[in-house]
Protein backbone atom coordinates (compact mmCIF):
# COMPACT_ATOMS: atom_id res chain seq x y z
CA UNK A 1 0.00 0.00 0.00
CA UNK A 2 1.39 3.22 -1.05
CA UNK A 3 0.89 6.45 0.89
CA UNK A 4 1.01 9.80 -0.83
CA UNK A 5 2.91 12.71 0.72
CA UNK A 6 0.61 15.62 1.16
CA UNK A 7 1.82 19.11 2.03
CA UNK A 8 -0.21 21.77 3.73
CA UNK A 9 -0.11 25.49 3.00
CA UNK A 10 2.58 26.12 5.61
CA UNK A 11 4.68 23.32 4.26
CA UNK A 12 4.30 24.76 0.75
CA UNK A 13 5.66 28.13 1.91
CA UNK A 14 8.61 26.51 3.69
CA UNK A 15 9.45 24.40 0.67
CA UNK A 16 9.34 27.45 -1.59
CA UNK A 17 11.71 29.37 0.69
CA UNK A 18 14.12 26.43 0.78
CA UNK A 19 14.07 26.12 -3.00
CA UNK A 20 14.66 29.91 -3.43
CA UNK A 21 17.50 29.81 -0.93
CA UNK A 22 19.05 26.83 -2.71
CA UNK A 23 18.80 28.55 -6.07
CA UNK A 24 20.32 31.77 -4.66
CA UNK A 25 23.19 29.84 -3.07
CA UNK A 26 23.84 27.86 -6.22
CA UNK A 27 23.73 30.80 -8.59
CA UNK A 28 25.25 33.82 -6.70
CA UNK A 29 27.17 32.20 -3.83
CA UNK A 30 26.86 32.98 -0.13
CA UNK A 31 29.56 34.78 1.90
CA UNK A 32 29.91 36.75 5.11
CA UNK A 33 30.39 39.95 3.13
CA UNK A 34 26.99 39.52 1.48
CA UNK A 35 25.19 39.24 4.79
CA UNK A 36 23.76 42.46 6.34
CA UNK A 37 25.89 43.88 9.12
CA UNK A 38 24.54 44.41 12.57
CA UNK A 39 24.64 47.97 13.80
CA UNK A 40 22.63 51.05 14.39
CA UNK A 41 21.63 52.91 17.49
CA UNK A 42 18.39 53.00 19.35
CA UNK A 43 16.32 56.10 19.79
CA UNK A 44 15.91 59.24 17.68
CA UNK A 45 18.78 60.35 15.46
CA UNK A 46 19.72 63.25 13.18
CA UNK A 47 21.52 63.26 9.83
CA UNK A 48 25.16 64.32 9.47
CA UNK A 49 27.11 64.26 6.16
CA UNK A 50 30.89 64.31 5.70
CA UNK A 51 32.95 64.55 2.48
CA UNK A 52 36.11 62.39 2.26
CA UNK A 53 38.78 62.21 -0.38
CA UNK A 54 39.09 58.48 0.22
CA UNK A 55 36.99 56.18 2.42
CA UNK A 56 39.35 53.17 1.92
CA UNK A 57 37.44 50.08 3.15
CA UNK A 58 34.75 51.84 5.16
CA UNK A 59 31.65 49.58 5.06
CA UNK A 60 28.05 50.63 5.25
CA UNK A 61 26.57 50.53 8.76
CA UNK A 62 30.06 51.15 10.21
CA UNK A 63 30.26 52.65 13.67
CA UNK A 64 30.53 56.38 14.31
CA UNK A 65 32.43 57.07 17.52
CA UNK A 66 32.99 60.07 19.73
CA UNK A 67 36.09 59.18 21.69
CA UNK A 68 35.61 55.59 22.87
CA UNK A 69 31.80 55.63 22.67
CA UNK A 70 29.60 54.70 19.74
CA UNK A 71 27.23 57.60 18.96
CA UNK A 72 25.91 56.58 15.54
CA UNK A 73 26.39 54.59 12.37
CA UNK A 74 27.07 55.08 8.66
CA UNK A 75 23.77 54.91 6.83
CA UNK A 76 25.08 55.26 3.26
CA UNK A 77 28.16 56.04 1.16
CA UNK A 78 27.85 57.95 -2.11
CA UNK A 79 29.98 59.75 -4.69
CA UNK A 80 29.71 63.40 -5.66
CA UNK A 81 32.25 65.62 -7.49
CA UNK A 82 34.96 62.93 -7.15
CA UNK A 83 34.48 62.87 -3.39
CA UNK A 84 33.07 60.17 -1.14
CA UNK A 85 29.96 61.43 0.64
CA UNK A 86 29.38 59.54 3.90
CA UNK A 87 25.93 59.94 5.46
CA UNK A 88 25.73 59.21 9.18
CA UNK A 89 22.93 58.96 11.71
CA UNK A 90 23.88 60.45 15.10
CA UNK A 91 22.01 60.07 18.37
CA UNK A 92 19.81 63.06 19.06
CA UNK A 93 21.23 63.27 22.60
CA UNK A 94 24.78 63.85 21.26
CA UNK A 95 25.52 67.54 20.61
CA UNK A 96 28.47 68.26 18.31
CA UNK A 97 29.84 71.84 18.23
CA UNK A 98 30.61 73.54 14.95
CA UNK A 99 34.14 72.84 13.76
CA UNK A 100 33.93 69.13 14.56
CA UNK A 101 36.20 67.06 12.28
CA UNK A 102 35.83 63.46 11.10
CA UNK A 103 38.50 60.82 10.46
CA UNK A 104 38.44 57.19 9.36
CA UNK A 105 40.37 54.80 11.66
CA UNK A 106 40.58 51.06 12.32
CA UNK A 107 40.90 49.20 15.60
CA UNK A 108 43.10 46.28 14.54
CA UNK A 109 44.62 45.19 11.22
CA UNK A 110 41.80 42.62 10.91
CA UNK A 111 39.10 44.91 12.27
CA UNK A 112 36.70 47.11 10.34
CA UNK A 113 37.08 50.83 9.78
CA UNK A 114 34.95 53.33 11.69
CA UNK A 115 34.38 57.10 11.65
CA UNK A 116 35.85 59.05 14.56
CA UNK A 117 34.35 62.47 15.35
CA UNK A 118 36.70 64.99 17.00
CA UNK A 119 35.17 68.21 18.44
CA UNK A 120 37.37 71.33 18.51
CA UNK A 121 39.40 71.82 21.68
CA UNK A 122 38.58 73.81 23.61
CA UNK A 123 35.00 74.44 22.47
CA UNK A 124 33.77 78.03 23.04
CA UNK A 125 31.04 78.27 25.69
CA UNK A 126 28.60 79.93 23.30
CA UNK A 127 29.44 77.76 20.28
CA UNK A 128 26.59 76.58 18.09
CA UNK A 129 25.96 72.90 17.49
CA UNK A 130 25.60 70.96 14.28
CA UNK A 131 21.97 70.59 13.32
CA UNK A 132 20.14 67.93 11.31
CA UNK A 133 21.54 67.83 7.75
CA UNK A 134 24.83 69.57 8.62
CA UNK A 135 27.82 68.91 6.34
CA UNK A 136 31.46 68.46 7.40
CA UNK A 137 33.63 69.67 4.47
CA UNK A 138 36.60 67.73 3.12
CA UNK A 139 39.01 70.22 4.70
CA UNK A 140 37.83 68.95 8.12
CA UNK A 141 38.08 65.23 7.28
CA UNK A 142 41.02 62.81 7.06
CA UNK A 143 41.76 59.15 6.50
CA UNK A 144 44.20 57.12 8.57
CA UNK A 145 46.71 54.91 6.72
CA UNK A 146 45.23 51.59 5.76
CA UNK A 147 46.60 48.15 6.60
CA UNK A 148 47.99 47.93 3.09
CA UNK A 149 49.83 51.25 3.54
CA UNK A 150 51.24 50.10 6.88
CA UNK A 151 52.56 46.83 5.40
CA UNK A 152 53.96 48.69 2.38
CA UNK A 153 55.80 51.13 4.63
CA UNK A 154 57.10 48.25 6.76
CA UNK A 155 58.35 46.45 3.65
CA UNK A 156 60.10 49.60 2.43
CA UNK A 157 61.72 49.99 5.86
CA UNK A 158 62.95 46.40 5.95
CA UNK A 159 64.07 46.15 2.34
CA UNK A 160 65.29 49.60 1.32
CA UNK A 161 65.25 51.65 4.50
CA UNK A 162 67.51 52.19 7.49
CA UNK A 163 67.47 48.58 8.68
CA UNK A 164 68.75 47.41 5.31
CA UNK A 165 71.58 49.93 5.59
CA UNK A 166 72.33 49.15 9.24
CA UNK A 167 74.90 46.47 8.30
CA UNK A 168 76.69 48.95 6.02
CA UNK A 169 76.74 51.55 8.81
CA UNK A 170 78.14 49.04 11.31
CA UNK A 171 80.78 47.84 8.84
CA UNK A 172 81.93 51.36 8.00
CA UNK A 173 82.02 52.27 11.71
CA UNK A 174 84.23 49.28 12.44
CA UNK A 175 86.55 50.26 9.60
CA UNK A 176 86.78 53.82 10.94
CA UNK A 177 87.54 52.63 14.48
CA UNK A 178 90.01 49.94 13.42
CA UNK A 179 93.53 51.04 14.43
CA UNK A 180 92.32 54.37 15.84
CA UNK A 181 91.35 53.22 19.29
CA UNK A 182 94.03 55.35 20.99
CA UNK A 183 92.97 58.55 19.23
CA UNK A 184 89.29 57.85 19.87
CA UNK A 185 90.01 57.18 23.55
CA UNK A 186 91.94 60.47 23.80
CA UNK A 187 89.08 62.27 22.08
CA UNK A 188 86.58 60.81 24.53
CA UNK A 189 88.83 61.77 27.46
CA UNK A 190 89.10 65.33 26.12
CA UNK A 191 85.33 65.51 25.71
CA UNK A 192 84.91 64.21 29.24
CA UNK A 193 87.33 66.84 30.59
CA UNK A 194 85.51 69.58 28.65
CA UNK A 195 82.10 68.52 29.91
CA UNK A 196 83.47 68.26 33.46
CA UNK A 197 84.95 71.76 33.21
CA UNK A 198 81.62 73.11 32.00
CA UNK A 199 79.88 71.34 34.87
CA UNK A 200 82.28 72.86 37.43
CA UNK A 201 81.86 76.34 35.90
CA UNK A 202 78.09 76.20 35.72
CA UNK A 203 77.65 79.43 37.78
CA UNK A 204 80.00 81.32 35.46
CA UNK A 205 78.16 79.98 32.41
CA UNK A 206 74.84 80.97 34.00
CA UNK A 207 76.18 84.47 34.72
CA UNK A 208 77.39 84.78 31.13
CA UNK A 209 74.03 83.67 29.79
CA UNK A 210 72.28 86.10 32.16
CA UNK A 211 74.52 88.94 30.96
CA UNK A 212 73.81 88.01 27.34
CA UNK A 213 70.10 87.96 28.14
CA UNK A 214 70.34 91.42 29.72
CA UNK A 215 72.24 92.73 26.72
CA UNK A 216 69.62 91.26 24.41
CA UNK A 217 66.87 92.99 26.39
CA UNK A 218 68.71 96.32 26.23
CA UNK A 219 69.22 95.92 22.49
CA UNK A 220 65.57 94.97 22.12
CA UNK A 221 64.49 98.08 24.05
CA UNK A 222 66.68 100.23 21.78
CA UNK A 223 65.51 98.45 18.65
CA UNK A 224 63.77 101.58 17.34
CA UNK A 225 66.90 103.67 17.84
CA UNK A 226 69.05 101.05 16.13
CA UNK A 227 66.55 100.83 13.29
CA UNK A 228 66.53 104.61 12.86
CA UNK A 229 70.34 104.66 12.93
CA UNK A 230 70.57 101.97 10.27
CA UNK A 231 67.94 103.80 8.22
CA UNK A 232 69.97 107.02 8.53
CA UNK A 233 73.12 105.25 7.39
CA UNK A 234 71.50 104.48 4.06
CA UNK A 235 71.35 108.10 2.80
CA UNK A 236 74.86 108.74 4.18
CA UNK A 237 76.23 105.78 2.26
CA UNK A 238 74.39 106.98 -0.82
CA UNK A 239 76.01 110.44 -0.50
CA UNK A 240 79.44 108.86 -0.08
CA UNK A 241 78.75 106.75 -3.13
CA UNK A 242 77.89 109.85 -5.13
CA UNK A 243 81.07 111.55 -3.91
CA UNK A 244 83.19 108.51 -4.68
CA UNK A 245 84.78 110.15 -7.72
CA UNK A 246 85.72 113.31 -5.79
CA UNK A 247 87.12 111.24 -2.91
CA UNK A 248 89.23 109.27 -5.35
CA UNK A 249 90.59 112.51 -6.85
CA UNK A 250 91.35 113.84 -3.36
CA UNK A 251 93.25 110.71 -2.46
CA UNK A 252 95.16 110.89 -5.74
CA UNK A 253 96.15 114.50 -5.03
CA UNK A 254 97.19 113.58 -1.49
CA UNK A 255 99.37 110.86 -2.97
CA UNK A 256 100.98 113.41 -5.27
CA UNK A 257 101.44 115.82 -2.35
CA UNK A 258 103.11 113.14 -0.27
CA UNK A 259 105.48 112.41 -3.15
CA UNK A 260 106.35 116.08 -3.47
CA UNK A 261 106.87 116.37 0.29
CA UNK A 262 109.18 113.38 0.23
CA UNK A 263 111.19 114.98 -2.58
CA UNK A 264 111.46 118.26 -0.64
CA UNK A 265 112.58 116.45 2.49
CA UNK A 266 115.17 114.45 0.55
CA UNK A 267 116.50 117.56 -1.23
CA UNK A 268 116.66 119.63 1.96
CA UNK A 269 118.19 116.86 4.02
CA UNK A 270 121.76 118.05 3.28
CA UNK A 271 120.97 121.68 4.15
CA UNK A 272 119.15 120.64 7.33
CA UNK A 273 122.11 118.59 8.47
CA UNK A 274 124.49 121.52 7.77
CA UNK A 275 122.21 123.88 9.71
CA UNK A 276 122.11 121.52 12.67
CA UNK A 277 125.90 121.26 12.60
CA UNK A 278 126.14 125.09 12.67
CA UNK A 279 123.70 125.24 15.56
CA UNK A 280 125.85 122.73 17.39
CA UNK A 281 128.64 125.31 17.71
CA UNK A 282 126.16 127.97 18.92
CA UNK A 283 124.72 125.60 21.47
CA UNK A 284 128.23 124.81 22.65
CA UNK A 285 128.95 128.53 23.16
CA UNK A 286 125.68 128.98 25.05
CA UNK A 287 126.55 126.07 27.27
CA UNK A 288 129.99 127.60 27.96
CA UNK A 289 128.44 130.90 29.18
CA UNK A 290 125.62 129.19 31.07
CA UNK A 291 127.07 130.24 34.43
CA UNK A 292 127.29 133.89 33.33
CA UNK A 293 123.83 133.93 31.72
CA UNK A 294 122.17 132.41 34.76
CA UNK A 295 122.53 135.41 37.13
CA UNK A 296 121.70 137.82 34.29
CA UNK A 297 118.48 135.96 33.47
CA UNK A 298 117.59 135.84 37.16
CA UNK A 299 118.05 139.63 37.34
CA UNK A 300 115.84 140.07 34.27
CA UNK A 301 113.23 137.86 35.89
CA UNK A 302 113.36 139.97 39.07
CA UNK A 303 113.07 143.11 36.94
CA UNK A 304 110.02 141.66 35.19
CA UNK A 305 108.43 140.80 38.53
CA UNK A 306 108.98 144.27 40.07
CA UNK A 307 108.10 146.28 36.95
CA UNK A 308 104.33 146.37 37.69
CA UNK A 309 105.12 147.89 41.11
CA UNK A 310 107.28 150.60 39.49
CA UNK A 311 104.77 151.52 36.80
CA UNK A 312 101.23 150.55 37.85
CA UNK A 313 99.78 152.59 34.98
CA UNK A 314 100.25 152.32 31.26
CA UNK A 315 103.45 154.44 31.21
CA UNK A 316 106.55 155.15 33.32
CA UNK A 317 108.59 158.33 33.94
CA UNK A 318 112.33 157.97 34.32
CA UNK A 319 114.77 160.44 35.87
CA UNK A 320 118.40 159.50 35.21
CA UNK A 321 121.43 161.32 36.62
CA UNK A 322 124.86 160.46 35.37
CA UNK A 323 128.39 161.71 36.17
CA UNK A 324 130.95 161.79 33.41
CA UNK A 325 134.61 162.21 34.20
CA UNK A 326 136.34 164.14 31.47
CA UNK A 327 140.14 163.93 31.31
CA UNK A 328 142.08 167.19 30.99
CA UNK A 329 142.40 168.46 27.46
CA UNK A 330 145.93 168.60 26.09
CA UNK A 331 147.27 171.99 25.13
CA UNK A 332 147.77 170.98 21.55
CA UNK A 333 144.15 169.62 21.15
CA UNK A 334 141.81 171.42 18.73
CA UNK A 335 139.09 173.64 20.19
CA UNK A 336 135.72 171.99 20.95
CA UNK A 337 132.56 173.22 19.33
CA UNK A 338 129.70 174.20 21.57
CA UNK A 339 126.60 172.05 21.10
CA UNK A 340 123.33 173.35 22.47
CA UNK A 341 120.52 170.87 23.20
CA UNK A 342 117.15 172.44 23.71
CA UNK A 343 114.92 170.76 26.30
CA UNK A 344 111.57 169.36 25.11
CA UNK A 345 108.64 171.73 25.14
CA UNK A 346 106.40 169.30 27.01
CA UNK A 347 106.30 165.81 28.36
CA UNK A 348 104.30 164.65 25.33
CA UNK A 349 107.42 164.99 23.12
CA UNK A 350 109.08 161.98 24.76
CA UNK A 351 109.35 158.97 22.50
CA UNK A 352 107.08 156.56 24.32
CA UNK A 353 107.64 153.85 21.78
CA UNK A 354 111.35 153.88 22.55
CA UNK A 355 110.64 153.62 26.27
CA UNK A 356 108.18 150.76 25.68
CA UNK A 357 110.75 149.01 23.56
CA UNK A 358 113.33 149.47 26.29
CA UNK A 359 111.26 147.88 29.04
CA UNK A 360 109.19 145.50 26.89
CA UNK A 361 111.19 142.52 28.07
CA UNK A 362 110.53 143.36 31.72
CA UNK A 363 106.81 144.12 31.58
CA UNK A 364 104.33 141.25 31.97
Amino acid sequence: MKQALRLGPANHRLAGALVALALLASSCGLSLQSLPKLGGVSGPTYKLTASFGNVVNLPANAQVRLGAFSVGYVSSIGLKDFQAVVTMRIKASVKLPQGTSAAIHFDTPLGEDFVLLEPPAPAPPSSQYLADGAVIPESETSTAPSVEDAFAALGALLNGGGIDQLQTIVTQTNLAFNGNQTQIRQLLESLNATVTSFAHNTPAVDNALTAISGLSQVLNQGRNTITNGIASLGPAVAVLGQENHDLANLLTQLDSLSGAANNIIQQSATGTVATLKGLQALIGQLLSVQQQLGPALDAVNSFETNTPNIAPGDYAQLSIQSTIEVPPVPSNAPALQKVTVDPPESDQSYDRSAIATLIEGGLP
